[in-house]
C-alpha cells in the first residue's frame, strides 16, 4: 500500500529504516522490526506504507502490538532516531 505520490527520496528513507533495523539487530543481538503504527489493513483505520507510519522497534514490542490487536504498545516511545 505504498501510494503513488511517495517520492524516490521517501522510498530511500523507507528502505533505510529496514537497513537500520538490521543494523540494530546486529549491534544489540536483539531482533528489530519495522512496525506500521497504523496497520495496513486495520478493521477501522488503515495506514499507508509511508515513512511517517513506520517505526523501528524490538521484536518483543512488535509482537506485543500485534498480540494485543492494538496499534500502539502502551509505554513504548516510538522513535526512529
Amino acid at each position: 500500500r505504498t501510494p503513488a505520490w511517495v517520492t524516490e527520496e521517501e522510498q530511500r528513507a523507507i528502505a533505510n529504516l529496514f537497513i537500520e533495523a538490521q543494523r540494530r539487530t546486529r549491534a544489540t543481538g536483539v531482533t528489530h522490526h519495522v512496525h506500521h503504527i497504523y496497520e495496513l489493513q486495520g478493521k477501522t483505520v488503515s495506514g499507508l506504507h509511508v515513512f511517517e507510519n513506520l517505526v523501528i522497534m524490538p521484536e518483543k514490542a512488535h509482537y506485543a502490538c500485534h498480540s494485543r490487536r492494538s496499534r500502539v504498545k502502551e509505554g513504548y516511545k516510538y522513535t526512529n532516531l
